[in-house]
């Protein structure tokens, strides 16, 4: 079974991304989209933020860094973005859950186009849903998005 790290790895070197990743960053959780409250360190993210901070121009969106995750709620532009999927995309990921029950995992603002990280129960890896291209592509957790991009998935 392939391990973050080596999905992590395999994915840096495949060209898929434009641009390298940024410099690992120490964290001890994930923010989610109510200030201040950040969830557990799960154990894909912990690979995934020991690996890079951040990601520039990963497929689809750039992936944010800790801090760019902990600021996303007081960034216009992302803020935007949420409120009009709360509002008015029924099911979207503002729509079902909280802003304690998720956060900003990606982004690009040029196209109003986010990736949500969520948590829908307690103690299981966060989930993903990006939004691209006006379509939605769920995904069970961060080595299943690697997968996917990997074409394994």
């Amino acid at each position: 079974m392939d391990t973050t790290r080596s999905l992590l790895l395999e994915f840096s070197k495949s060209g898929i991304a434009e641009c390298s990743p940024e410099p690992p960053t120490k964290v001890d959780g994930i923010p989610t989209f109510a200030p201040g409250v950040q969830r557990d360190l799960s154990i894909q993210f912990a690979a995934r933020f020991e690996f890079c901070s951040g990601w520039t121009d990963a497929p689809t969106h750039s992936w944010l860094s800790h801090n760019e995750m902990t600021q996303a709620p007081t960034d216009p532009k992302i803020s935007e973005i949420v409120s009009i999927h709360q509002e008015c995309w029924e099911g979207s990921v503002p729509d079902r859950f909280p802003p304690e029950q998720f956060g900003i995992f990606s982004v690009w603002t040029l196209e109003f186009e986010i990736g949500y990280i969520f948590w829908p129960d307690e103690g299981r890896e966060p989930q993903l849903e990006i939004h691209h291209a006006q379509c939605v592509y769920p995904y069970e957790n961060f080595n299943a998005y690697l997968r996917f991009w990997l074409g394994r998935g």
